[in-house]
């Protein structure tokens, strides 16, 4: 296993497959639903630092004002032939393009309502739509009747979530 210096963190280096190696031996990575970050030193502070970007500095080059993008999607996928440098620009429009990226409704796997459901509680929700005011009866009663959070419920009434679903 071969570790490189990484060049904006010398007292740092990196191996092909994703280690980081600081002063004190090999990092521990810590892991978040953001991706992998390692903790670094630098002028008497501690800043967290993603893994993925040490890396590409590493073996690919320059990550200063750029995204790293992981190629297969995994964020905790740090092997240097998974990753890639992009302007911000080309990351945002990567992830446009890509219909997998944007799961919504069903395909997102936290989801505890399908399409059908959705549609039978917007049905429900619509004499209210253009009245003033909140109902929490109507709330209440539609989150214990598909038992899930009343704040599921509110974020169909108010439209941030299942927008693709239309009565």
């Amino acid at each position: 296993m071969k570790w490189i210096k990484i060049p904006s963190h010398p007292r740092y280096s990196a191996t092909e497959n994703g280690q980081i190696r600081g002063p004190r031996g090999v990092m521990t990575i810590t892991k978040t639903t953001r991706g992998a970050y390692v903790t670094i030193a630098r002028d008497n502070s501690y800043i967290p630092t993603r893994v993925g970007r040490l890396i590409a500095e590493a073996f690919i080059g320059s990550v200063v004002d750029m995204e790293v993008h992981h190629k297969d999607r995994n964020p905790f996928n740090n092997h240097k032939d998974n990753l890639e440098i992009l302007t911000t620009a080309e990351h945002r429009q990567l992830h446009e393009d890509d219909e997998d990226y944007h799961a919504r409704g069903e395909g997102v796997n936290t989801a505890k309502l399908n399409a059908k459901e959705v549609l039978a509680i917007k049905i429900e929700l619509k004499p209210y739509k253009y009245s003033k005011g909140y109902y929490p009866s109507i709330i209440d009663s539609l989150a214990m009747d598909y038992n899930v959070d009343t704040q599921i419920i509110k974020r169909i009434f108010t439209g941030n979530t299942w927008k693709h679903i239309t009565t």
